[in-house]
């Protein structure tokens, strides 16, 4: 699991999301990803029942499962009405990706990925005001881009037993989130 940086990215209120999905382990696991990241979660089995809450309250964030055209079409039909709220669509994988005017919705392979999951869960809820030039945006893709390899080198280490080295990344990704948090409080200060 990735510690809870992404709130940095976020509004000072806590984020909330929406889980849609009938699976219900893969809608406990899309929802713990969530609530690690920091947000408030709520999930519906059933796809009406979801679209209903969806309507009714202002989520930030709408995670829905199932055939990608329904779950795109529901994604855009909400989003007409809640412009603010941001969509992940689980799909299976080799679903071709969202046309770029649809800013808003980020497709995600199943079977669930978790840092696939998280890295488009970041890439949706980044604040357009967190722009950040030149030398310091470079500085954070690789910041980004060595998290992404930690992480991956930590699941390896856990998977192959190698405790020592897995906790020497664990030291690692903890340095690359102190570093990735110093940058970005100090171009919030600045």
């Amino acid at each position: 699991m990735e510690p809870r940086y992404t709130m940095a990215l976020m509004s000072a209120r806590q984020p909330s999301a929406l889980v849609i999905d009938r699976d219900a382990d893969s809608r406990r696991r899309a929802s713990a990803l969530l609530r690690d990241a920091g947000f408030a979660v709520t999930g519906r089995a059933r796809r009406r029942d979801g679209l209903a809450a969806l309507a009714r309250c202002g989520f930030d964030l709408a995670v829905i499962a199932g055939e990608p055209r329904d779950a795109l079409a529901a994604a855009r039909r909400v989003h007409d009405r809640r412009a603010a709220t941001r969509f992940l669509v689980l799909a299976p994988t080799g679903t071709p990706p969202v046309p770029e005017d649809h800013e808003h919705i980020r497709v995600v392979p199943r079977p669930l990925d978790e840092w696939r999951f998280g890295a488009a869960m970041r890439e949706l809820m980044a604040p357009a005001s967190a722009e950040i030039a030149g030398r310091e945006a470079a500085e954070l893709g690789l910041i980004e881009a060595q998290l992404a390899c930690l992480f991956n080198r930590h699941a390896a280490a856990e998977r192959s037993g190698s405790t020592t080295v897995a906790r020497d990344i664990c030291h690692q990704i903890g340095d690359a989130v102190a570093a990735r948090q110093y940058l970005l409080q100090s171009h919030g200060a600045s």
